[in-house]
């Protein structure tokens, strides 16, 4: 599992003082999923939320963090919140 830092970060353009960090292989995650996960339920009723905890972790500057959507559509926006600065997840 490869560990990410600042450094394998670029700007982001839609939201000011954002990284973005790409991901090019699947073993770079790591699958965690919590017991509700497990069970099959969704973290809200509707399926859509601003801060949503997904199944996977990433190393990222020396700790493994879990991944977070937010997703108000059809699509989700995949992210990290480290030290203050989000990271999305390409």
């Amino acid at each position: 599992m490869k560990q990410f830092t600042f450094d394998d970060t670029r700007e982001h353009g839609c939201v000011a003082g954002a990284k973005s960090l790409s991901i090019d292989y699947p073993q770079d995650l790591k699958s965690d999923p919590l017991d509700w996960q497990k069970r099959g339920l969704q973290e809200t009723a509707s399926g859509y939320g601003a801060r949503l905890r997904s199944t996977y972790k990433i190393h990222f500057e020396g700790k493994l963090r879990r991944i977070y959507h937010t997703c108000y559509g059809n699509a989700s926006s995949a992210w990290i919140k480290v030290r203050g600065v989000k990271v999305f997840i390409n």
